[in-house]
């Protein structure tokens, strides 16, 4: 791989250009998930090597290789993103789920997939799958709020953004887009089996590190 040796606070540091950061953003109960995995599924049947990441206020909470479960807890900044992507130098992609907005990691990212669907639909999809979100005095119209401002702040910069409602329905042309993203050459056979493993997450009991599904998306 190529990788570029300079200077900085007289430390040598090695910035890999391979790894790419590709991340799954937006609201809550948009679709996210769903992408996460679509994209996973992608690197799995093309044989692509990678980690995903899910980061939770300003934190890593998942990393789906347990031999960096000492990440857990790691605060996302300047320093940690250039650690992160020199650990993981030796894969293609760094697949990171994340819904509060970081502007460190939204401007270092490679691509960016946004899901949108209507908030109402958000909130109801919240109240069929039993959430609460609303901390100790903050009412649920204020967590809501946040995280419109959250949204509003990833809008300004995406690769691609997912429509649920039309979406949703023809996951085929979603893959074949995202496979362009990725400079890809769609295979029809791949794209189907990759439409079935999506179409099956909700039907197996799930890993939940690996796909972060929890027992509330069944």
């Amino acid at each position: 791989y190529y990788s570029e040796m300079c200077i900085r606070d007289r430390y040598y540091v090695i910035y890999n250009y391979m790894v790419k950061i590709i991340m799954i953003v937006g609201l809550r109960h948009c679709g996210s998930t769903l992408l996460f995995n679509l994209n996973r599924f992608i690197y799995e049947k093309y044989k692509k090597k990678y980690v995903s990441i899910y980061v939770d206020r300003e934190k890593i909470k998942v990393i789906s290789d347990s031999k960096y479960n000492k990440l857990i807890g790691l605060n996302i900044n300047q320093n940690n993103v250039k650690k992160i992507k020199n650990m993981f130098s030796n894969k293609d992609y760094i697949l990171i789920k994340i819904h509060e907005h970081n502007k460190i990691l939204h401007n270092q990212s490679d691509i960016v997939i946004l899901p949108v669907r209507d908030i109402r639909d958000c909130l109801m999809s919240a109240i069929k799958r039993k959430f609460v979100y609303s901390p100790i005095n903050e009412s649920m119209n204020g967590w809501f709020s946040k995280h419109i401002g959250y949204f509003n702040k990833w809008k300004t910069k995406y690769d691609y953004k997912f429509v649920y409602e039309k979406d949703i329905k023809n996951l085929n042309n979603t893959i074949k887009e995202i496979l362009n993203l990725y400079k890809i050459s769609g295979n029809k056979t791949i794209i189907d089996d990759i439409v079935k493993l999506c179409n099956e997450l909700k039907n197996k009991k799930q890993n939940y590190t690996k796909t972060l599904l929890a027992p509330s998306n069944n």
